[in-house]
């Protein structure tokens, strides 16, 4: 035996469409509040009868009313709307008065350093938000909307204050079969500044350039 199919929440849309022209008894008021048209209002009204199946109004001497089911329907939902607005306006609120750092960091840099000590940071400064984004590019701190950036590089910006995070060592590597002689690698390395490698024909190196 299958087990029984859970309820399904109606639809979002034509529930709020039906909470307010129930309450205003007019598909034009709703229409204005919910800035739609007559004929939207009159769709969603339809589709949320069919989810039901039963007819939530009657228009009786040109004047919209409610069905005995479509005002218990109204009663009910009536709270639940005003508890969603409440809660929103709450949430919203709260967020108005919470700082924004927005940085900028590579991201293999931001996945592998940065986003796990981010809990850790939520947890000592929780007025404090994070927007992260990701890019390679070099820092433009004058034009992007950026309050901090993370790239790799000396430190080396007068106008700004740079803090090192950690050491990043280069390191050469070759196959055997592609260097060409034994001075090739060291030549290579040594005009890309690299200027201490050992360990080029096989062990793990000891030295690189550090930035």
């Amino acid at each position: 035996m299958s087990p029984p199919r859970p309820a399904q929440l109606p639809p979002l849309n034509p529930t709020r469409v039906f909470e307010a022209t129930g309450r205003l008894l007019s598909v034009a008021k709703a229409a204005e509040e919910l800035c739609v048209t007559p004929a939207a209002v009159s769709r969603q009204v339809r589709a949320l009868e069919h989810f039901l199946g039963v007819k939530l109004f009657n228009r009786a001497h040109g004047r919209l009313e409610l069905t005995p089911a479509g005002s218990r329907y109204l009663a009910d939902i009536t709270p639940l709307f005003a508890a969603l607005l409440r809660a929103t306006r709450a949430i919203q609120s709260r967020d108005q008065g919470r700082a924004l750092l927005k940085i900028r960091s590579p991201a293999t840099f931001a996945v592998r350093w940065l986003i796990p000590r981010l809990a850790g940071f939520h947890r000592d400064h929780p007025s404090i938000g994070v927007q992260l984004t990701t890019s390679s590019a070099p820092l433009d701190l004058d034009h992007e909307d950026i309050d901090a950036g993370i790239e790799l590089g000396d430190g080396s910006r007068p106008t700004t204050q740079s803090q090192r995070l950690v050491a990043n060592v280069l390191v050469p590597v070759v196959a055997s079969a592609r260097q060409q002689g034994p001075d090739r690698l060291e030549r290579v390395c040594q005009t890309s500044g690299v200027t201490r490698v050992v360990g080029v024909t096989g062990g793990p190196p000891s030295g690189g350039r550090r930035r």
